[in-house]
């Protein structure tokens, strides 16, 4: 018998639409279903499942720290919003990302594989962020991330002008 341990949602951008054949086997589809939008719905379920556990909102800062990024193993961590984990862990190009949740969905890792990460990434931990308001004046409402950074409405609009 096996013990749960935790649980898993994963977000790939191959295709896993499947068929039943005559024989009620199951076959690989030659059409897309939106297999893709159904595993960001599962995705989503579970995050506001993590979210409730620690008391976030969608629009919680959290950090994602990460090592064995691409094909030279790079380092590093991003803060962003809740709304937008599976967005600042996507790349550009095929990928799938393998999202872990402890029982009491009190943490959350990840581990993404693609061409120029064939193992899998290192291990990527998402917590809140130390930086919960923002990095330039110290303002805590309307925070936004910009080059990785906290800022609030009127600091973005000057970083990014």
């Amino acid at each position: 018998m096996q013990t749960l341990t935790h649980y898993e949602t994963e977000l790939t951008t191959e295709c896993t639409c499947t068929y039943l054949d005559d024989n009620d086997n199951e076959q690989p589809s030659y059409d897309c279903y939106g297999c893709f939008d159904d595993a960001k719905e599962w995705l989503n379920e579970n995050l506001t499942e993590w979210q409730n556990a620690n008391g976030y909102d969608d629009d919680t800062l959290i950090r994602i720290e990460a090592d064995g990024l691409g094909w030279r193993r790079l380092s590093g961590f991003i803060d962003c919003r809740v709304s937008e984990i599976a967005q600042a862990l996507s790349i550009n190009g095929d990928y799938r990302i393998i999202f872990k949740f402890s029982l009491d969905f009190k943490t959350l890792s990840a581990v993404r594989y693609s061409h120029d990460e064939p193992t899998g990434t290192g291990k990527m931990v998402i917590s809140k962020s130390p930086f919960d308001e923002c990095a330039y004046c110290r303002e805590i409402d309307n925070c936004q991330t910009v080059n990785g950074f906290a800022a609030c409405t009127v600091c973005y609009e000057m970083q990014v002008n």
